[in-house]
């Protein structure tokens, strides 16, 4: 089943084009945009396995292109704050995400390894240290301390290695009085 609201979506497994759909108005005539259904598991028993490429269209038009990994495995470990930079005021914070995904970026849902994270600079870590990704996701707080300079996070996966990220920190200037 493919949530869209592209007008029609072709399926490829190993480069082979196993379905060409369109919404399943008939099964949901009450949603807007209907799922798009296809049972593929007589493709997959027909030797077509691989990764899977999901091209998305509108208007005839080809508006999105999604790959999904045939391999089942973890590939990476993001790390991703949603700030690069903050305040050297002892209060600013900002949250950083870990994912591990396959390799087009797609959450792994079973990725459960326990993240050790490590910090130096003017921040500290607000949350567990180390701990369990649950559903292949997990974030933690990086707090700013008093003071100027770059923040580094570096979270080790057991299997996929280290990823180290920067936030700067900024001095914060005594207030007017």
């Amino acid at each position: 089943m493919v949530s869209s609201n592209c007008d029609s979506i072709k399926m490829y497994i190993a480069d082979r084009l196993v379905a060409d759909l369109k919404p399943d108005r008939e099964t949901f005539p009450h949603l807007k945009y209907p799922p798009f259904v296809k049972n593929i598991r007589d493709e997959i028993y027909k030797g077509a396995w691989g990764d899977m490429k999901i091209e998305g269209y509108i208007d005839g038009k080809k508006v999105i292109t999604k790959m999904l990994s045939g391999r089942g495995a973890d590939r990476q470990l993001l790390v991703e704050p949603d700030d690069r930079e903050l305040l050297g005021d002892g209060i600013d914070a900002t949250r950083v995400v870990l994912k591990v995904t396959d390799e087009y970026g797609s959450i792994r849902p079973l990725a459960n390894a326990a993240i050790a994270l490590s910090v130096t600079g003017p921040g500290e870590i607000i949350g567990e240290n180390p701990f369990s990704l649950f559903g292949g996701v997990g974030a933690v707080w990086i707090k700013s301390k008093q003071a100027a300079g770059v923040v580094k996070v570096t979270a080790r996966h057991p299997v996929l290695g280290s990823k180290t990220v920067d936030i700067a920190v900024k001095r914060q200037s005594p207030p007017l009085i």
